[in-house]
């Protein structure tokens, strides 16, 4: 990734000549792409106008004024407004920018969902319910003893599995024991039981948070027995095009989320923090911009591990994967074109399709796999609870 510092003048790129390309990527269709591109030259513009560059000011205007109408295209109205407003301050005079502000102020936005209360706190989290279905239908819990990695299905939820134990662990977890069930506050870096405890490993949610998890992975492999399973489902990865996995809050105090069209598509591959703070800046106002920017490339809670990777680790932990799925892109235009994958695979060589958002299967240990990997099954995946397009 480019150095925060770089600016159109020392990459040689003719500004001008920049914004041409964008508007022609945005009028082939090409609206990911098209947008970080302009987030990009903005970004450079805003730089060169910090040193006294005043005569590009009026370019950096027009570049709001197209991430205005890019945005729209998104459906992100807020955002919208802000850099149509963003390019009158700086050029009053803008003709287009103008109409378009008068003609957004007329599309009402929708009240925000309320997530003043977190929606899965009094539940079983929907996510973990399809991979404990996904468990049961390909590898059966009954009569087995179960370690959950980062996680802790409720007892009753447990209790209808038919598994003769349940351990689950996570860090922060109120610990909770019963009979043939147990909670553990606890690190998957260090799992705090005997080598080979378990006959299978359930793990939801979890994977794309892990910290080191190749640790991990030789952990969860020391805790079970020989051929035993580990049952997984997880999403999104860094990889794919909400792979920030943001979550925070707005100015007003409401929840924001990765789906919600706050970060632009794929943004996290292709620009730096400084550039998307410089774009979250005008779209979400300070501090909140430059916060989310410093979520998105900084938040711990993340891994940011490849799609590529992930398999790697897996292999080299002793898991065989010939039963691990791909997730299947949870929007149209969440999978990339042929221009943007271009661009994904130059600054990312090797690290994977960029479409799926997780995995989720059966990895077996021991067992390796024989000669090349065959093609992966990629599956369908349903969106739940207030995660919107």
């Amino acid at each position: 990734m480019q150095n925060e510092t770089q600016t159109c003048a020392d990459q040689g790129v003719d500004p001008f000549l920049e914004l041409d390309s964008v508007r022609a990527l945005a009028g082939s269709g090409e609206i990911e792409l098209a947008t970080l591109r302009a987030i990009r030259l903005g970004s450079a513009l805003a730089d060169l106008r910090q040193t006294g560059m005043q005569e590009l000011l009026p370019l950096e205007a027009e570049v709001l004024s197209d991430l205005s109408t890019l945005r729209y295209e998104r459906a992100d109205l807020r955002g919208a407004r802000a850099l149509a407003s963003a390019c009158l301050e700086l050029a009053p005079g803008h003709e287009v920018a103008r109409e378009n502000l008068l003609a957004l102020a007329q599309q009402p936005i929708l009240p925000a969902e309320d997530r003043s209360q977190d929606p899965l706190a009094s539940k079983l989290n929907p996510w973990v319910r399809q991979a404990l279905d996904m468990g049961q239908r390909e590898e059966g819990f009954a009569g087995k003893d179960v370690i959950e990695v980062g996680g802790a299905v409720p007892e009753e939820h447990v209790r209808a599995t038919g598994a003769a134990s349940w351990s689950g662990f996570y860090l922060g977890a109120q610990p909770k024991s019963a009979p043939g069930y147990e909670i553990r506050n606890a690190d998957a870096r260090a799992i705090p039981w005997p080598d080979q405890s378990f006959d299978l490993a359930f793990s939801s949610c979890a994977f794309e948070h892990i910290r080191d998890l190749p640790v991990a992975l030789a952990e969860i492999a020391r805790v079970l027995r020989p051929g035993g399973v580990l049952v997984t489902s997880y999403a999104p990865i860094w990889s794919c095009a909400v792979g920030h996995h943001l979550w925070g809050r707005l100015a007003d105090g409401s929840r924001a989320q990765f789906l919600d069209p706050i970060v632009p598509l794929f943004a996290h591959l292709v620009v730096n923090e400084h550039e998307l703070g410089w774009f979250l800046a005008h779209t979400l106002g300070e501090p909140t911009g430059t916060s989310f920017a410093e979520l998105v490339y900084r938040n711990p809670h993340i891994n940011r591990v490849f799609e590529e990777q992930f398999l790697e680790m897996f292999a080299a932990a002793g898991f065989d994967d010939s039963r691990l799925s791909q997730q299947g892109p949870w929007f149209p235009t969440h999978v990339p074109t042929r221009a943007l994958r271009a661009e994904l695979e130059a600054r990312h060589p090797g690290m994977g399709s960029f479409e799926s958002p997780g995995f989720e299967g059966v990895l077996r240990l021991g067992k390796k796999r024989n000669g090349e990997r065959a093609a992966r099954a990629r599956i369908g995946r349903t969106i739940f609870l207030g995660l919107n397009p």
